[in-house]
């Protein structure tokens, strides 16, 4: 009587087979899951814009009004005093030493992996044409003049506060109307860094993604 032996395993034929299959549905899903992830990460981005919505909101509301400065230095250029992530982290609650630095996610967009921070080290500007850069030994009422008041900016959901900037630029705004949003990206300007688009905070507070910069008219005080 006849009997069937076992089989031992795979052959080589199979286990090449089997291997072949495996290695095209990771090639087939690779793609779909970095899609995934750069989603993720962009819709975590405009998750932490809304953020800084809401404590500019705040910081507002203890200020009367008035937002904070881009930065403070002294004269010169020399060194700078405080910028506006530290006035925010400070008016939060965070320590001196940590204000304004990467220890707050959210002044970091998380598909921001620009190793040559120097200066500044958050991945967003603020609009200069609202807040801008005062000296440490201005008078206060020049400080106030040099800044924006809620109540003067008349369309808030049609003005940019915040955008994604580049690493390479160490500023901590954008400088209106010295630099034209409508100029294509630029060292110094916006890094579309979300599959080629770029998320943006307006006043209002709502956070939006936009794959072209948006025209001067967003950036500018005036209607």
């Amino acid at each position: 009587m006849n009997q069937t032996m076992p089989r031992g395993g795979f052959t080589l034929i199979e286990l090449l087979i089997v291997i072949s299959i495996i290695a095209l549905l990771i090639a087939l899903l690779m793609p779909t899951l970095g899609a995934a992830r750069q989603q993720a990460r962009a819709i975590q981005c405009l998750s932490g814009q809304r953020q800084i919505g809401l404590m500019f909101a705040g910081y507002i509301q203890d200020g009367d009004g008035w937002y904070p400065h881009a930065a403070v230095a002294t004269p010169g250029w020399a060194s700078l005093i405080s910028t506006w992530t530290s006035t925010l982290d400070t008016w939060n609650g965070a320590p001196a030493n940590q204000a304004g630095t990467f220890h707050n996610p959210f002044f970091r967009c998380p598909s921001d992996d620009n190793p040559t921070w120097l200066i500044y080290t958050h991945s967003y500007r603020v609009n200069q044409a609202f807040m801008w850069q005062v000296f440490n030994n201005a008078p206060a009422s020049i400080r106030r003049e040099r800044t924006v008041n809620d109540v003067e900016i008349l369309k808030p959901a049609s003005k940019i506060a915040v955008a994604e900037a580049s690493g390479q630029y160490t500023g901590d705004h954008f400088a209106i109307p010295s630099w034209r949003a409508t100029q294509p990206m630029q060292v110094g300007g916006i890094d579309k860094r979300h599959r080629d688009s770029a998320n943006y905070l307006y006043f209002d507070g709502h956070a939006a993604t936009s794959r072209d910069v948006p025209a001067l008219r967003y950036w500018s005080r005036s209607d």
